[in-house]
């Protein structure tokens, strides 16, 4: 289309009145009219805040582990656990090592840390998804 084509009143995507055609592509692009998160965008942000709130709970519950075991056993600060080989040792195969209380423990919160900060991040994106499309239906009413 020529700019002269794009210039002056046209009725909008909604058919709610007369808007300048920039206007009428931004709220055919942004599907203005359909309401606020209507549809599969509600979906998309109910699924992120679920996931966010996963992860945060999953690692919280990560961090805040039981006692770390050897074999089945409770261990203290200060144990070593002390590997058994119940095999061969092939290729691609970890030699088995014996492991002390701090490692075990590590071991068992790992990722722990990792798991809030991706929920965290997930419930800031819908945080500021929501804050768009408020703002965004705010300006095309």
């Amino acid at each position: 289309m020529a700019p002269a084509a794009l210039s002056g009143p046209r009725r909008s995507a909604t058919g709610t009145g007369s808007r300048t055609a920039g206007v009428l592509l931004v709220e055919v692009a942004a599907g203005a009219g359909t309401g606020v998160c209507t549809g599969m965008g509600a979906v998309i942000l109910l699924v992120l805040l679920a996931a966010g709130v996963g992860l945060v709970l999953s690692g919280v519950g990560k961090l805040q582990t039981e006692v770390p075991t050897c074999y089945g056993r409770p261990m203290v600060p200060g144990d070593v656990c002390k590997a058994r080989a119940t095999g061969p040792v092939t290729d691609g195969m970890p030699v088995p090592s014996d492991t002390t209380y701090q490692e075990q423990l590590d071991a068992l919160t790992s990722g722990g840390w990792t798991s809030v900060g991706l929920g965290l991040v997930l419930l800031a994106l819908c945080v500021v998804i929501g804050i768009a499309w408020a703002a965004g239906a705010a300006r095309t009413w």
